[in-house]
């Protein structure tokens, strides 16, 4: 037999050892028995700790380090005996063949950390047998680890053999415990030496001619007798202290024999539970009295040859007994009348020591019995189904077929070994082997059983499945549920389950089509109440995995259409078809999938007011404005609230102001939502406000500026809306739970103070406030300002070229969504001291975060009007772009810059794409263009753009911009017919494919023509920027004199109207004036290097000089205005 024994215990030792040095029990008998082993002709190893590979008394000795698969596939080892330490079973047994045995040999009491690892009886049933050294220790182990009987067997561990040669007669062994009588003590010192010599005063009053030896240190552990290393160097010097008392120490095993032929007494008071003892066994074999205690195996080692003293939890009464009975047989071997009877006592003892702990013998009961586990060939393994378990979940499939192999061999009949075995077969990649090992496991059957071993070859099928999906093992999850799906065809569980897994793992777009196809065939006559609680759960992963892997294929809408018809349709399908919507809308060419989800998604929703909300936002944004504004009117029609009511009208109303063309339906629906919001903010109605709907009111108040220029009424009526709104959302927020903590400094740190600064939007991206913002944000003095950004990213844009470099610009970015709480809380955790909101109400999220007034001080700048807020407490402008009369409507405190509220260093510009003869213009004619979105199309501009054109002799007017097309050329068409202008001279252009393209294309134009009541703003600049001479109408609005304040800022007077008819003189004088166009493009030609309007780096200055001034008047209450600027 090929035996190896592994202790992994940190002790360098070899099998010589026990010879030189002390060792300890257990591995002296790993020793013996090794020896013993070797003489019957086995082959034998030890892997321990020893240092290098090589061979001692026969055995070979390997280094623990070594031992890996290939070390046990190349000894082909029959037994694998693990010595004391359980901690190791899963590695070995994964790494033994299963050919190896694997056995357990253990003197450790049950109590041992070592050996806490049986209380995992998966773990336990991995041995074949556990090995004792008596059967108190046996019976320990059973009641704590819950062992089977039969996975047990006792080995009493020997004496040295060197202990059998001491003595062979009644004569020898008296002529050598004479006088003085000499005690030993030999077992280690924490084992009642201390107690001992407690004791042996006392006796040695009494008995002078009596001495103590005492072998017995930590050495037998390899631990050296030294301070620092063995915590029992003081009991030691205490030996060298008592009168009689002799400290010898730890010795090797030939010594102790020598030392033990001389003495009469094992004087042992043990205290600790010993499992076998081989101290006790080596002096019973050396002629010795024992006298120990009845702890734990030692009345089983000792059969009755021993005296034995009661232990007690009181060590005083202990000590006093033992005391009692040395005394006694101490007077006993001085006695000639006993002498005859107590030496014929320990002939008898050496006798049975002999017979019963004879390594010889012993090592001849292992080899019988190591060899009856080998023949038994005919029975299956006790711990066979605990290895098929092991095999399997650590994927040793080799092993594992072997084993079922080996079992059908002895189970021939057992028709689920035929079935796991298959299942084995195909886990290592054999499915060839598992059919024609099924086949034959069925060909017996009749109809009945055919069905019961296939019911139970699906749920072994489906559990192995599920069990190597957790590994990651997916292409073999998928063959197993293939011959579920073989075996079971109408299992739909087992189809979803499939296309869950090909979907998620992106497979084969064909094979998952299939699968698909065979779901729906299944699923096309049934409802959903017939399915089961599984099935149901399963289906409802697979809509979610589809619409987040392929929701734009045919056979995806397919499924989703047919559930959606389903009667009794419970399941929550509809937010998945909202975001595939969302997702459609992304690309252009899968346009048809969006209305036919649109369709299915209104179904569902039984055309709830939301839904219909929600699929006009849809149609809107895709350009099919028709379909829109039939949805948002029955959307309308649903509202059953004022605000929902406004809301919705002022959402009818961005429609049709985006069409371009339906002007008259517009100037209804605006006044209908004029009525509302003064309705709403008299307090007719009684609904409070939900949650989103104060954001939404809010931010659809831009509507307004598009009708007409009413700064006195509208920016009134328009504030007490945004206060109401602004209430609501604190509110909401506060009675859930949300309390920013806002940021206080103390006025000691303002002088020195690095001011915070917040920014945020959700334009830090390709926008056009995105661009117009980089110069302030490349010109910030990080030495004075700390510049955090909030980056709102509901679109996830945060990879946008753009928004890159401005994470990269900044010292701080913080990238949130849709949860304006969130952003709030990080604005006040970042202790932001001025928090600037680039959005105004172009925004929800932006407007909400400021309304929870995150941070001391607020600004509005650059994106929109100020929305009329009192958390926001400046809304940073110029002198130009709102009236003087203008802070009598706001909030919020006007904050003029001493130059223009914008600057930047210029835009880049590419090779323009249009030519003159595109358009069918001559070379000598006159180009007006007008660049703006349809919403901006007041019929009275285009009208005034219209007379212009007619009274300048050779002109072409440009019209582009996003709009519905046919609507808007219809309302130029109608106006020029109107006025008496021939349509020829109108071309309408299509947008540029960049912003780089459309600002070169611009210089096709001789002039450009401005929008009123709302003016161009990044258009403008742009126009400027590339030298063309502009027309504006100036108002009292913000949005109606953005132009003026960017000319002005351009050192231009050119172009700027106040009245219509101005308007149309300054586009005529333009049209009609040579010199006048030369003149104005070489000022803004000139313009570019010294205007403030092109001034980023002064602008930044002014804008930073705002910054402190507004933080001293916030520490310190007082006012101080740099040069230049003014509030009102």
């Amino acid at each position: 037999m090929r035996i190896a024994f592994f202790d992994a215990i940190g002790w360098d030792y070899t099998i010589e050892s026990v010879q030189s040095h002390p060792l300890g029990g257990t591995q002296s008998a790993l020793c013996y028995l090794a020896m013993e082993l070797v003489k019957f002709g086995h082959e034998i190893y030890l892997i321990n700790h020893t240092k290098i590979l090589h061979q001692s008394y026969g055995v070979t000795c390997i280094p623990i380090y070594l031992v890996n698969e290939s070390i046990f596939i190349a000894l082909d080892l029959d037994f694998f005996i693990v010595i004391n330490d359980a901690n190791k079973t899963n590695f070995l047994r994964e790494i033994l063949p299963l050919k190896t045995h694997l056995i357990l040999w253990t003197g450790h009491d049950a109590d041992q950390p070592a050996i806490q690892a049986l209380s995992d009886p998966n773990l336990a049933s991995l041995y074949d047998q556990i090995v004792f050294v008596s059967q108190w220790q046996r019976l320990r182990y059973i009641k704590k680890f819950n062992l089977v009987s039969e996975q047990t067997t006792v080995f009493p561990n020997c004496a040295a053999p060197i202990f059998l040669k001491t003595f062979s007669s009644k004569k020898s062994i008296s002529l050598k415990k004479i006088t003085p009588i000499k005690l030993a003590y030999t077992s280690t010192p924490f084992r009642g030496l201390e107690l001992l010599l407690d004791i042996f005063p006392n006796i040695y009053a009494q008995f002078k001619n009596c001495q103590l030896q005492v072998f017995s240190s930590l050495k037998v552990y390899q631990i050296d007798s030294t301070l620092e290393q063995d915590p029992y160097v003081e009991l030691y010097q205490r030996c060298h202290e008592i009168p009689g008392v002799e400290y010898i120490g730890s010795v090797p095993q030939p010594e102790l024999a020598e030392h033990l032929k001389n003495v009469a007494i094992l004087a042992y008071p043990n205290t600790f539970p010993e499992t076998g003892c081989i101290a006790v066994m080596e002096a019973m074999a050396s002629g010795c009295h024992v006298i120990t205690s009845n702890l734990g195996a030692l009345p089983e080692t000792t059969a009755g040859f021993a005296t034995l003293i009661p232990i007690s939890d009181d060590w005083q009464i202990y000590k006093q007994q033992f005391t009692q009975a040395l005394v006694t047989i101490l007077k006993n071997i001085q006695d000639t009348n006993y002498q005859d009877e107590l030496y014929q006592k320990l002939n008898q003892q050496i006798k049975y020591i002999k017979l019963n702990h004879n390594w010889t013998i012993r090592a001849k009961e292992w080899e019988s019995w190591l060899q009856s586990i080998l023949e038994d060939r005919h029975h299956s393994r006790l711990n066979w189904q605990a290895l098929a378990k092991f095999y399997r979940d650590h994927q040793k499939y080799t092993y594992l077929i072997s084993l079922y192999e080996s079992e059908l061999e002895k189970q021939p009949h057992n028709l689920e070994l035929y079935l796991e075995a298959g299942i084995a077969l195909i886990l290592n990649g054999q499915e060839s082997e598992a059919q024609l090992l099924w086949s034959v496991a069925l060909a017996e059957l009749s109809s009945e059983d055919y069905q019961t071993w296939v019911s139970t070859l699906v749920d072994q099928l489906v559990f192995t499945a599920n069990q190597q999906h957790g590994l990651g093992n997916i292409d073999i999850a998928i063959a197993l549920r293939n011959y579920v799906r073989e075996f079971d065809s109408s299992n739909i569980n087992n189809l979803i389950t499939i296309a869950n897994i090909l979907l998620t793992h992106e497979y084969d777009l064909d094979y998952i089509t299939q699968v698909l196809g065979e779901i729906k065939s299944k699923l096309k006559n049934c409802e959903l109440n017939e399915l089961t609680d599984e099935t149901y759960l399963e289906l409802e992963k697979l809509i979610n995995v589809l619409a987040e892997v392929m929701p734009l294929e045919e056979s995806t809408y397919e499924i989703l259409e047919m559930i959606s018809s389903w009667k009794h349709n419970s399941l929550d399908i509809a937010n998945t078809i909202k975001e595939i919507i969302n997702t459609s809308r992304k690309y252009y060419e899968k346009k048809s999938f969006t209305y036919k989800y649109g369709d299915i998604y209104l179904t569902i929703c039984r055309r709830s007011y939301a839904s219909l909300y929600f699929m006009a936002e849809v149609y809107f944004f895709s350009d099919d404005l028709s379909n829109a504004l039939l949805l948002i009117n029955q959307a309308l029609a649903e509202c059953h609230t004022l605000a929902s009511q406004a809301i919705t009208n002022a959402k009818k109303l961005s429609y049709l102001l985006k069409f371009g063309g339906r002007w008259q339906e517009a100037l209804i629906t605006y006044q209908d939502q004029i009525k509302l919001l003064t309705q709403l903010v008299s307090g007719k109605d009684d609904n409070p406000l939900t949650y989103h709907e104060p954001l939404h009111l809010i931010v659809m108040s831009f509507v307004h500026y598009y009708m007409s220029d009413d700064l006195t009424n509208r920016q009134t009526l328009l504030s007490q809306v945004s206060s109401l709104c602004q209430l609501s959302i604190a509110n909401n927020s506060i009675s859930q739970g949300f309390t920013p903590k806002i940021h206080i400094s103390t006025k000691q740190t303002q002088q020195t103070k690095t001011l915070k600064i917040g920014y945020i939007s959700h334009c830090f991206r390709t926008h056009s406030v995105g661009w117009l913002a980089s110069g302030l944000m490349t010109q910030h003095n990080h030495e004075k300002f700390e510049i955090y950004l909030y980056i709102i990213d509901v679109l996830n844009n945060d990879r946008d070229p753009v928004c890159e470099w401005y994470k990269r610009i900044c010292d701080h970015y913080f990238i949130g969504h849709t949860d304006f709480e969130e952003l709030a809380r990080q604005i006040a955790e970042d202790e932001i001291d001025i928090l600037i909101d680039l959005d105004s109400i172009t925004h929800d999220i932006t407007t909400a975060v400021m309304c929870l007034k995150p941070a001391p001080i607020q600004v509005c700048w650059l994106g929109f009007n100020a929305p009329g807020l009192k958390e926001i407490d400046y809304f940073l402008i110029d002198h130009y772009v709102l009236g003087n009369e203008a802070q009598d409507y706001y909030f919020e405190k006007l904050w003029r810059l001493p130059n223009s509220y914008i600057s930047v260093d210029g835009f880049e510009v590419h090779l323009a794409t249009l030519k003159r003869h595109d358009l069918d213009i001559p070379n000598d004619v006159i180009i007006f263009l007008s660049s703006q979105g349809g919403q901006k199309r007041h019929p009275d501009t285009m009208s005034l753009q219209l007379q212009i054109i007619k009274n300048v002799p050779n002109s072409f007017f440009l019209i582009k911009g996003f709009a519905d097309q046919v609507s808007i050329q219809e309302s130029f068409y109608s106006i020029a017919s109107e006025i008496g202008l021939s349509a020829s001279q109108l071309r309408f252009l299509k947008p540029d494919s960049t912003s780089m393209i459309h600002r070169a294309n611009l210089g096709i134009a001789d002039v450009i023509l401005d929008t009123f009541p709302y003016n161009g703003a990044t258009t403008t600049l742009e126009a400027l920027w590339m030298g063309i001479p502009l027309v504006t109408r100036v108002g009292q609005q913000f949005a109606a004199r953005n132009s003026y304040t960017f000319l002005k800022n351009a050192g231009v007077e050119e172009g700027i109207a106040w009245t219509d008819e101005e308007y149309v003189e300054w586009g005529i004088k333009f049209g009609t004036d040579h010199e006048l166009r030369r003149k104005v493009a070489e000022k803004l030609r000139r313009a570019r290097y010294s205007a403030p309007l092109w001034d980023a780096k002064g602008f930044t200055k002014e804008v930073e000089a705002a910054y402190q001034a507004m933080w001293h008047n916030y520490v310190t209450g007082e006012m101080i205005l740099p040069p230049g600027h003014r509030i009102g």
